[in-house]
């Protein structure tokens, strides 16, 4: 927190050991004295297209909600018939199993599944600083709830719930406060992942740059006869990869034959799938994935490893790396058949074209690349830790503000 920020003069124990102290002038009250608490019905309506909006727990993703992501909805008469809780504007909905935290403020009257419980405020209790309240609280409410298979809280747990009583004024104080400053916080967020973004696309374009164009932007051009691929450097070879790639497919392995504390790993098209004390291939292997929603991935994996049956595997006498960053150019997925269960097979690959340097050239540019992602990785670690840091300094300000360590009375303070 900024030191600078302004304290209320005095202080005196809240009673409540998360929310610490508090301004002397503050009481605390429960929710339930303040507010109408509501859980929705347990039974799900069969008919889903009606025009009062049917949330899930899908459905949030901000301050306020208002309408289904899938534009699902009930009737009035399915309303009247199930005798549903229909949530008035200003209803904040929080979780009570699951997802602790999550809450958002009804900007439209409608009804969520049991995920949630609907908090009504009163006269005397604003929306938006119960909304933040609640966002304070989540780690709070995750040590409370209790649950075998999932966490959960009873609406009886949620009414006894202690909330600072404050007068109306100085919570709509804080409630604007907290608009404002969470506001600038989260551009200050979509700006880094605006950043974060922009490094990914740079790091595709890097390798599809230097593996189809090389490095020497000056170096002469030709039609390399493929339409796809455009010109390439007038030295550099066009032929199809079998020509330069020998392809397999994996082995099929049982449950029986693996083991979490075997010897060698078992490859799949998405990494190491488990592992077994048996072994299908040494060496160096250009992994690819070849159905479900993993084909085209491409891994490059040295040393001795099993690779199942849902992954092709090929070998080379080219620069395995450079083949490696063709192929991800190549964007294999999109060779797959449109299936239930998307599938490429080794042909497939093999009639691909490829355009080859020397093995010296290759060797350059695969150094290249790998510096060039080492630089955006810097970048992109840097970025990402800046943001959760961000966003702890969020959850801390939202923190203080509501249970009154910092005076936000005055529009000076600066975050």
């Amino acid at each position: 927190m900024n030191n600078t920020m302004k304290k209320y003069d005095n202080y005196k124990d809240s009673g409540v050991e998360w929310i610490g102290e508090i301004p002397s002038h503050w009481d605390i009250t429960r929710i339930g004295i303040n507010s109408e608490l509501t859980v929705p019905q347990r039974d799900k309506p069969k008919d889903l297209d009606g025009p009062i909006p049917w949330l899930r727990i899908e459905d949030f993703d901000g301050k306020y909600v208002s309408s289904s992501k899938t534009n699902q909805g009930v009737t009035q008469e399915t309303v009247d018939s199930m005798n549903l809780k229909v949530y008035p504007v200003g209803t904040v909905l929080t979780a009570c199993s699951c997802a602790m935290g999550m809450t958002a403020i009804v900007e439209k009257p409608l009804i969520t599944n049991q995920t949630f419980i609907g908090i009504t405020p009163k006269d005397n209790l604003n929306s938006v600083y119960l909304y933040y309240f609640f966002k304070a609280s989540t780690q709070y409410l995750n040590s409370i709830s209790t649950g075998a298979i999932q966490s959960y809280l009873s609406r009886s747990e949620f009414s006894k719930l202690r909330i600072p009583k404050i007068s109306l004024n100085e919570q709509i104080q804080i409630a604007n406060y907290l608009d404002h400053k969470t506001s600038q916080i989260d551009h200050l967020i979509a700006k880094k992942e605006q950043f974060i973004k922009l490094l990914e696309e740079e790091r595709v374009a890097v390798i599809n740059q230097a593996v189809t164009k090389g490095l020497d932007p000056n170096v002469p051009m030709k039609d390399s006869g493929v339409e796809w691929l455009g010109e390439i450097p007038e030295h550099w070879e066009v032929k199809r990869l079998k020509y330069c790639l020998k392809i397999q497919s994996g082995k099929g392995i049982t449950n029986d034959e693996l083991n979490p504390f075997g010897k060698f790993a078992v490859y799949g098209g998405n990494g190491i799938m488990g592992y077994t004390d048996k072994y299908s291939s040494e060496g160096i292997d250009l992994i690819i994935g070849r159905v479900g929603a993993l084909c085209g991935n491409v891994h490059l994996i040295i040393g001795e490893k099993w690779i199942s049956d849902n992954a092709l595997y090929a070998n080379t006498e080219e620069n395995e790396y450079f083949i490696e960053y063709f192929l991800r150019f190549l964007d294999l997925n999109r060779l797959a058949n449109k299936n239930a269960q998307p599938l490429i097979t080794g042909t497939m690959v093999k009639e691909q074209f490829i355009c080859l340097p020397t093995i010296e050239e290759q060797l350059k540019i695969v150094n290249y690349i790998k510096n060039q992602h080492n630089r955006i990785d810097t970048l992109l670690n840097k970025t990402k830790q800046e943001i959760d840091l961000i966003k702890e300094y969020k959850t801390a300000l939202i923190s203080e503000v509501v249970t009154g360590k910092v005076d936000v009375s005055t529009s000076s303070t600066q975050v």
